[in-house]
């Protein structure tokens, strides 16, 4: 699914076929990122709710997890802390500019990346 707003972003081949996991209940947003995840050349596997999430999870494994902070009753907490104790690295956001590219967010273990940072280096601070 390719992003319909703002200049398309050019595939990375650090991010090919990494798997993120994306968590947000709105449907705007989820394809809005899925769609900017995927031309940077992430295989992206989005949920509307943080149950359906943590039963993907038992399975599959994911290379980072993206999770809206206003995902709803559990905010991701729990998936998060399922993720995190497999070792993979859980972001939480609260917005997403889709034509700037802009993700607001505070990436794990890189607290000096601004608030608002490109979803490119969010995801060079999180998979490199």
């Amino acid at each position: 699914m390719a992003s319909q707003e703002g200049a398309a972003m050019a595939p990375d081949a650090r991010f090919f076929y990494r798997r993120v996991l994306l968590l947000t209940p709105d449907p705007w947003l989820r394809a809005r990122l899925c769609g900017t995840l995927e031309e940077l050349g992430c295989l992206v596997q989005p949920f509307a709710c943080e149950a359906e999430a943590l039963t993907w999870a038992q399975d599959e494994i994911a290379d980072l997890a993206m999770i809206d902070s206003l995902s709803g009753t559990g905010h991701g907490i729990a998936l998060a802390a399922q993720l995190r104790h497999e070792g993979v690295p859980a972001v939480f956001f609260d917005g997403f500019d889709a034509e700037r590219g802009l993700l607001s967010a505070e990436p794990p273990r890189h607290p000096g990346l601004p608030r608002r940072t490109p979803l490119s280096e969010v995801l060079e601070a999180c998979l490199t």
